[in-house]
């Protein structure tokens, strides 16, 4: 069995161009993956070899890049990319719509509601208790 490999990875700007793209065996593509991670050190060529050699299966695949992109990503960025570029239009439309009818326990109501209270209300009671902001740390102090 053959796979298409690109010979620029597409994470490294590299096209669909037939001009860009090699015919492998699992074995060579596993390999060419490989010797792009002890090159330029990036984690998609890692995930890639180490999925094709078979030493992770899809759950770790899974979670190596949720892991990776919550640290090359900060915010709402795409997936997968390190150039840091912001989400599409029809990105956010998509995971808008993704969100749709969903209802929020109350659990998760009360952990937003909390988040929320910030440096807007100190003073505020939570719970029997109120904070105040700490003027050198700016952080919340709860009395």
């Amino acid at each position: 069995m053959l796979h298409e490999h690109h010979i620029i990875p597409k994470h490294m700007g590299g096209s669909n161009d037939p001009s860009n793209l090699i015919e492998l065996t699992i074995e060579e593509h596993a390999e060419a993956h490989k010797q792009l991670w002890l090159m330029y050190r990036h984690w998609q060529d890692e995930i890639a070899w180490k999925a094709l050699s078979g030493q992770i299966g899809q759950e770790e695949v899974l979670q190596m890049v949720f892991s990776a992109c919550g640290k090359a990503n900060k915010g709402n960025l795409i997936p997968g990319n390190n150039k840091g570029k912001p989400w599409s239009i029809e990105m956010k439309e998509k995971f808008r719509k993704a969100k749709l009818g969903k209802k929020l326990t109350n659990s998760h109501k009360q952990k937003i509601s909390i988040s929320h209270m910030g440096d807007l209300n100190p003073g505020k009671i939570y719970k029997g208790r109120s904070w105040k902001k700490d003027e050198i740390t700016g952080k919340r102090i709860w009395l």
